[in-house]
């Protein structure tokens, strides 16, 4: 499902919703319990129709029992139409005649218009542009040179940063997003010229859409052969395409042939300078209209996406930066790569170090954790799971809970969703704040869609309802991650016309990004946010989890290859049977015939002996760190936005300075393959002989880590030699049971099929 959240603003606020595009086919109930199944927030959702149809305003201003056409599909069965919407309002975004239109909220029978107020015409200028940040966002269309250099744009302009609009280009979804946006430039034009094949297929995929939602013929598509910097001989080659267009197009004489000329993105205006010089030397046949997909710099053509206000687009002069990389005027992509090194340093090891000391005895990480909410359906998965259980009754959890809860005045009632883990924590809390304010109730959280509420959620509604200014109620929630959780319960108070003040207490919150944490905080008005415990960490879920990663190939080696040797055999199983208990011990995969690798004294990360779990925990949360807040000078750690790569240098986890086998195993696991793997040949050369010295050391605490080392290779995380049969030989030989001899040769089969 294509699908991404924003925000609008207008009436003085602002309000998050989420665009979902809708496929044939689909119900509005279709798409509302999608969303549910994958556990989005429930934001306002806007769903675009099918681009192709054209759909007239007055059938969507109609019930919708009585549409007709393309759009009564949509209805499905009308009970249930809006049956998981009654928390949030929905609106259809849609075209007729080329024209975009934004219907009004189409539940206003169950919940009130949350766009009420808003200017119908700017929501759908301000859901264009985010949704063209959107797209660069996905695609990594975004640009941004290595520190230390600049770009120089086929312009000749000096730039930081450059949008390659090409790589938008990465599915249906991104294409057809575009033409809608397009149609409107599209209404009347016979043939699209493009300044760069790059983008082709997004203007062939425009005219497609255009002709069937006009009911018109398809324009015709020409491209530039590259970047025309307006010599005499780029001119004569532009004009030569106008012509052929013309001839294609075969107007009458008395008639111009309506052009559009398509331009990726304008950051100085000189190209669309000499494309109009150029049509204008074409003759009376021409009759350009000019469109720019992203304007990065102020001009007079228009464009459908506007970052002329962005500073990172401003030019730089040539004296400041002590390197260039030239943007190719032909595939409009830098020619250069430059790794990014990250070192972890000592303070980077340690500014978590307190929460993994304070619970070094405990079970608080899990890892590959389904999870534990009981009034979900569909249960998420964790990469890492916090458990609150496991620290809540612990000195240093309780000493931190009552400084939090000091400065507290008397509550109306301390409420809690339903799950058991949020339920002890709210009895823990009410036990705290009752020895200073005598009884207080404790009650479940009302639902959003608070109507159909009973039993002490209805109490804990009427109690919401009734409060005064002044009154303040505390929830209370376990473990939270990022702001969607708190945003659900502000807006459900909202909407129950709560007066008070709202203390949310979390007891573990795991935000990706700490910056986003601070600044949504801030935005909550006179409610506060109080965490007692607070780390960052990776949480994507089983896509992003590498134990899912690890038992997709057991899977997949079980049905299509050799038997799984008994040690592997007797891990899958352990992988598939970790439900929400997650992995403590034995979370890394070791020889069976030797112990496994524990933690070391002296570490930086974590005391010795505590769980593999944990050192996994504490070095991941070291990683998002870098991830979310990054080191100065240096692009955030992360994935790969071309021509920058930001890589963990190896020589911390290979070499001399994190030794240990689970710590080494740790940044194996917790660091995606864009932040492992050096895009430069001969750096990785030298990490893949790091690794080799591992594997022929004689000690067993050294090439202990051979099993880890080649799932991580199985997954492309590590570079093996596979010609050299001298490791080769060595690697089989490290497993008394076959293990490392049986992957070395699944190994080998991933690299044959080019699948790593």
């Amino acid at each position: 499902m294509y699908t991404f959240r924003t925000s609008v603003s207008g009436t003085g606020r602002k309000q998050p919703l989420r665009i979902v595009q809708a496929e044939k086919g689909q119900t509005i109930g279709d798409i509302l319990e999608a969303l549910r199944q994958q556990g989005l927030a429930t934001e306002p959702v806007v769903i675009r129709l099918p681009v192709e149809w054209s759909v007239d305003p007055a059938i969507i201003a109609a019930d919708p029992a009585e549409w007709t056409g393309p759009v009564r599909d949509l209805v499905g069965e009308p009970a249930d139409m809006f049956g998981r919407a009654r928390d949030r309002s929905v609106y259809l975004l849609y075209a007729h005649q080329a024209q975009p239109y934004l219907s009004r909220a189409l539940n206003t029978s169950l919940i009130s218009d949350d766009l009420a107020g808003f200017v119908p015409a700017e929501l759908v200028d301000q859901l264009r542009q985010a949704e063209f940040g959107y797209l660069v966002e996905r695609s990594k269309a975004l640009l941004s040179a290595p520190p230390g250099t600049s770009f120089r744009a086929p312009s000749g302009k000096i730039v930081s940063n450059f949008i390659r609009v090409g790589n938008i280009q990465i599915d249906r979804d991104a294409l057809d997003a575009i033409a809608f946006w397009m149609l409107e430039h599209l209404k009347d034009r016979q043939a699209i010229v493009v300044d760069t094949w790059s983008i082709s297929s997004l203007a062939s995929h425009a005219a497609r859409i255009a002709s069937e939602h006009l009911a018109m013929p398809m324009p015709r598509l020409e491209i530039l052969p590259g970047y025309n910097d307006g010599s005499t001989a780029a001119k004569d080659e532009a004009l030569r395409i106008l012509k052929r267009i013309d001839a294609d197009v075969g107007a009458a004489p008395e008639d111009k042939t309506r052009v559009l000329i398509l331009i990726s993105a304008t950051q100085s205006g000189s190209l669309g300078k000499v494309l109009k010089e150029a049509s204008a030397d074409s003759g009376h046949r021409c009759d350009p209209t000019f469109l720019a997909l992203f304007a990065l710099a102020d001009s007079d053509l228009p464009r459908l996406s506007n970052m002329v206000s962005d500073q990172r687009f401003s030019y730089k002069d040539d004296d400041e930066a002590t390197a260039t990389i030239e943007i190719d005027r032909q595939v409009y992509f830098p020619l250069a790569y430059e790794d990014v090194s990250y070192r972890l340093r000592k303070p980077d090891a340690q500014r978590y170090r307190r929460f993994f000391d304070d619970y070094a005895e405990t079970q608080v990480v899990r890892l590959h954790a389904d999870g534990v909410r009981l009034d979900a359906t569909r249960q998420p998965h964790h990469m890492i799971r916090l458990d609150l259980d496991e620290i809540r009754e612990t000195a240093p959890f309780r000493a931190k809970l009552a400084t939090t809860l000091a400065g507290f005045g008397p509550q109306l009632a301390v409420l809690a969703p339903s799950h058991d883990a949020a339920w002890k924590f709210a009895g823990q809390v009410e036990v705290e704040l009752e020895s200073r304010f005598g009884k207080i109730l404790v009650l479940h959280l009302p639902a959003l869609g608070a109507a159909t509420d009973t039993g002490d959620r209805a109490k804990a509604a009427a109690i919401i309802r009734a409060a005064k200014t002044g009154d303040e109620i505390t929830i209370v929630e376990d473990v939270a991650s990022g702001t969607d959780r708190v945003a659900q319960i502000d807006k459900m108070l909202r909407t129950e016309g709560f007066a008070g003040k709202v203390n949310f207490v979390i007891g573990i919150h795991t935000d990706e990004d700490p910056e986003e944490w601070v600044a949504f905080c801030g935005r909550l008005g006179p409610n506060t946010v109080h965490v007692v415990e607070e780390l960052p960490m990776p949480d994507g879920g089983s896509d992003a989890c590498p134990w899912c990663r690890e038992l997709e190939l057991y899977d997949r080696w079980a049905q299509h290859g050799p038997p799984l040797p008994p040690a592997l055999l007797e891990r899958r199983q352990s992988l598939v049977g970790a439900g929400t208990a997650g992995l403590t011990a034995n979370a890394l995969l070791h020889p069976a015939q030797l112990a496994a690798p524990e933690l070391g004294p002296k570490s930086f990360y974590s005391n010795a002996g505590c769980s593999q779990a944990h050192v996994i925990g504490a070095a991941a949360a070291a990683i998002q760190y870098q991830r979310a807040v990054g080191q100065p000078d240096k692009p955030k750690l992360g994935e790969r936005h071309y021509p920058v790569a930001t890589i963990l240098d190896h020589q911390d986890y290979l070499l001399q300075k994190w030794t240990d086998t689970v710590l080494r195993s740790s940044f194996l696991r917790a660091a995606t393959r864009d932040e492992l793997v050096w895009t430069e040949k001969a750096k990785e050369g030298k990490r893949a002989a790091a690794l080799e010295k591992l594997i022929h050391h004689a000690d067993a605490s050294e090439h202990d880590i051979v099993l880890e080392l080649l799932i991580a290779a199985c997954l492309g995380k590590v570079t093996i030699n596979l010609a050299d049969a001298s490791l080769v030989a060595r690697i089989q030989s490290l497993t008394t049971d076959g293990s490392a001899g049986y992957l070395i040769e699944r190994l080998k089969e991933l690299k044959e099929a080019g699948q790593i």
